[in-house]
């Protein structure tokens, strides 16, 4: 730099928000139907009803209040404050959210998101695991600390390739009244044994050591799961899981007893229209590591029968409406949309880029939208080298559009 002169920012090159660095792990809708959308990379980016870009969350806004951040970690220097930078590799400003893994994120009535941290990956093992609380404008709600609960102690794994690797799948839903938090840890761990069954808990409370509903061990009696997943709550409190083993979602009251059951192939999420009441699941197949495209159906069934007057047990769920699309990773509904819409993210299999797009409900169909999502930006820019001869600039940056490690490299006329 010359005497004299001063760096002044211009613009940013290469940024398109709706262009995502990573698989889609995480996605929920808040009351105003904005959607949240959590990468693998620990960033989450919001974006309104129609599709548009809002604000990112994750890494968490410079303007909060200290109080706000506090919780999280932060360093005084001179006078200032900067993040603490919780892992190297991914970035995170935020502790114990590295080695992001798939889940379902739940909104308190209250207006905050709940979300599970990391299993950490290869340099960061046997991390422990807590539920972790975010306000809609970033860093912690006003009067909680952003890590909850502990839901998992560390394991202790020195070596190795930590959990990277394994399949895991959280599931988070409320009771009506914000109270109580369900949660099922899905995960296939050779040092974690997972419970077949769903735990109920408060944010002061310690981790039950007991299902709520279901046991420690697989079966197929009423008092038991096969690989339970997805759990959802209605309006009325009742609960809803996804035991996919068995092929059905059976339905509990909000005191844990056993309403009944109805009958869906492979089971992975559901969610309950918050205003009539309608059951969306949907089905995948096991194999949860995103390899090829496997074939995923979405289906919309009436809703439960005693919320019309029917005797529970005696008159199951109809399935009014149904919608195959390929590799449906995680799915999400809004609950201020009429008539109803819902949120799914989709991957191009392994490797392959994600995508999020609205589906309409139509009544008697499900019509799928255009994704929010696109390529058009630079993913996770990593080497910059400009050319002054030709006031030009190329950069490289990580795709999985083919193979993993591949590069591509974009150019742009240099910003004077």
């Amino acid at each position: 730099m010359a005497v004299g002169l001063k760096p002044v920012l211009e613009k940013h090159l290469g940024w398109e928000a709706a262009t995502l660095g990573a698989a889609v792990v995480g996605l929920a809708v808040d009351a105003k139907g904005e959607v949240y959308v959590l990468d693998a990379d620990s960033r989450l980016k919001v974006f309104d009803a129609k599709g548009a870009y809002l604000r990112t969350i994750m890494p968490y806004p410079a303007g909060l209040a200290k109080e706000r951040l506090e919780s999280m970690g932060q360093l005084e220097v001179d006078g200032g404050r900067i993040p603490v930078v919780y892992s190297a590799h991914y970035g995170t400003f935020h502790p114990l959210m590295s080695g992001l893994k798939k889940r379902t994120m739940a909104f308190s009535p209250k207006g905050h998101l709940l979300m599970t941290t990391g299993v950490g990956t290869k340099e960061e093992h046997g991390m422990p695991r807590n539920l972790a609380a975010l306000a809609p404008d970033g860093g912690a709600p006003e009067g909680m600390r952003f890590l909850g609960p502990r839901i998992r102690e560390a394991i202790n794994y020195l070596g190795g390739d930590g959990e990277r690797q394994t399949i895991w799948f959280d599931h988070l839903a409320f009771s009506p009244d914000g109270e109580w938090i369900y949660l099922n840890q899905a995960g296939d761990s050779k040092r974690f044994k997972r419970l077949h069954g769903v735990v109920r808990l408060k944010w002061t409370d310690p981790m039950p050591a007991e299902p709520f509903v279901g046991k420690a061990e697989p079966g197929a009696d009423d008092e038991h799961f096969s690989d339970p997943q997805g759990i959802a709550v209605d309006k009325a409190g009742r609960l809803y899981v996804c035991d996919r083993g068995n092929g059905r979602v059976a339905v509990f009251s909000a005191d844990g007893k056993r309403l009944g059951q109805f009958a869906v192939e492979t089971p992975e999420q559901v969610a309950v229209g918050p205003a009539g009441g309608e059951i969306y699941v949907l089905s995948r197949d096991k194999d949860q590591r995103g390899r090829g495209k496997p074939e995923t159906t979405l289906r919309k069934f009436s809703p439960w029968p005693a919320a019309s007057g029917a005797e529970p047990g005696k008159v199951e769920p109809k399935e009014l409406a149904k919608l195959a699309l390929k590799n449906v990773e995680l799915m999400a509904v809004d609950p201020a949309a009429k008539p109803a819409r819902l949120w799914l993210a989709t991957s191009g299999g392994w490797g392959g880029p994600s995508s999020v797009l609205p589906v309409e409900d139509r009544g008697g169909s499900l019509e799928a939208g255009k994704s929010i999502t696109n390529l058009n930006g630079l993913e996770q820019p990593q080497d910059l080298a400009v050319d002054p001869a030709r006031d030009a600039w190329s950069s490289a940056s990580r795709t999985r559009s083919s193979s993993r490690g591949a590069i591509s490299r974009s150019t742009w006329p240099a910003a004077r």
